[in-house]
């Protein structure tokens, strides 16, 4: 597999930014997917998420979706 420059070993997926340990990828679907590092990591890439990238909504692979249904 190739290796791109911000460290991927995926072809169909690239590396948007870092955060602690984790990473915000994004894949050749266009689906978004924060992958490892801790909860204080998943706060700071929601936190960028919403300053500079509000279009993206990513997955947290091990971790339920919550609902946002109200009733």
């Amino acid at each position: 597999m190739k290796s791109n420059q911000t460290g991927s070993s995926s072809n169909d997926s690239r590396v948007i930014q870092q955060f602690g340990k984790a990473l915000l990828v994004q894949h050749q679907n266009g689906r978004h997917e924060l992958v490892g590092g801790s909860f204080s990591d998943l706060i700071a890439a929601g936190e960028w998420v919403s300053l500079f990238a509000h279009d993206i909504v990513f997955s947290v692979p091990g971790r339920p979706a919550r609902s946002t249904y109200v009733s």
